[in-house]
């Protein structure tokens, strides 16, 4: 099954001492910079994964950590397969660390990534994610459970999660639910306008500059930012779409109206489907025509589920909080929303 769809400073790699299922797994958990030794290995579980997701591919996810994130670092969890000749990665997953013992992981979720599934050997998928709540609950790390938010609730993923949870014995909480559709279909031109296609890199560097600009002109309420008044954010875009124009994974289509570009869209290639991860257009341009189309609508869920076995005082704890902080972001966004 295919689908698109969260310490300061260096710390050196840690490798789990807890006993994990079986002797062969083994576990490492590296800052961005330390990760990129496991590039190699990281592609070629990409291409076997259980669900391809490109913003958990190292050209995604490690560009996002260098160039969106300043105070608080993500960690990769890297798990190997020590029975393998050469020891396979089953699983690579990008956390939040708890800052105290028995707090929780959070599974990294940047505004720029839309799916955030861990890629996970589709061969070994219920021994990789056992494994990874092991690591996560024992050694150093300690977390007393692992949120995971904006999951596709029909996944494989999680469905593999729900075997692991049945025949473990881990508490398991569903904190909220909403719907999730992808745009998978780019635009077709209305009468009177073109598409112009980039796909090199110099192409889409320079397209993805008009996009930027095109972006920036939009009329927006006070809560948006544009992407170019934030030099972070617009960084990680030109960085990312460059270095996905490489490998053939990213194109942009800019919609021109006479001499001038009236929208854009950037199109990334995962799994064998294009979709739409950033689109823009002009207000006069916005048509049915024009529009991009989205995919039937899925749930993505949020779900807080313990690290260890058994009921715990500290997984009830972090549930109560979560759905407490849940219900205080909700009351905010209804009282602040432009009526």
């Amino acid at each position: 099954m295919t689908s698109i769809w969260d310490i300061d400073g260096p710390a050196a790699p840690v490798t789990c001492e807890e006993p994990l299922p079986g002797p062969f797994a083994r576990t490492e958990l590296l800052a961005p910079e330390e990760a990129q030794k496991h590039v190699a290995a990281w592609r070629d579980l990409a291409s076997r994964a259980l669900e391809p997701n490109i913003f958990c591919e190292p050209e995604f996810a490690l560009c996002a950590a260098t160039h969106l994130v300043h105070r608080q670092p993500p960690r990769f969890l890297f798990i190997f397969d020590d029975r393998s000749q050469g020891s396979a990665l089953i699983a690579v997953a990008a956390f939040q660390m708890p800052v105290v013992a028995f707090g929780e992981a959070r599974l990294w979720s940047p505004d720029h990534m839309l799916c955030n599934t861990p890629l996970i050997d589709r061969s070994r998928a219920d021994t990789a994610i056992d494994s990874m709540l092991n690591a996560l609950g024992h050694g150093p790390i300690a977390a007393a459970a692992v949120f995971l938010p904006r999951l596709g609730e029909n996944s494989a993923f999680a469905g593999a999660l729900l075997r692991v949870v049945a025949t473990s014995g881990r508490g398991l909480s569903r904190l909220d639910t909403r719907p999730r559709s992808l745009i998978c279909r780019p635009r077709h031109p209305r009468q009177g306008t073109k598409i112009l296609v980039a796909r090199k890199p110099r192409a889409v560097r320079e397209a993805v500059e008009e996009f930027l600009a095109l972006e920036a002109s939009v009329p927006r309420d006070h809560a948006e930012e544009a992407l170019l008044t934030s030099p972070a954010a617009s960084a990680f875009v030109r960085a990312v779409t460059r270095m996905l124009a490489r490998i053939r994974r990213c194109r942009v289509e800019l919609i021109v109206e006479g001499d001038r570009p009236i929208g854009a869209d950037i199109i990334l290639r995962c799994g064998g489907t294009d979709f739409v991860w950033k689109t823009v257009h002009l207000e006069r341009s916005s048509s049915r025509s024009s529009a991009p189309r989205e995919l039937p609508q899925t749930a993505e869920v949020d779900w807080l589920l313990a690290t260890r076995p058994g009921r715990s005082l500290a997984m009830l704890a972090l549930t109560a909080r979560s759905r407490m902080s849940g219900r205080v972001r909700r009351l905010f966004t209804e009282a602040t929303a432009t009526p």
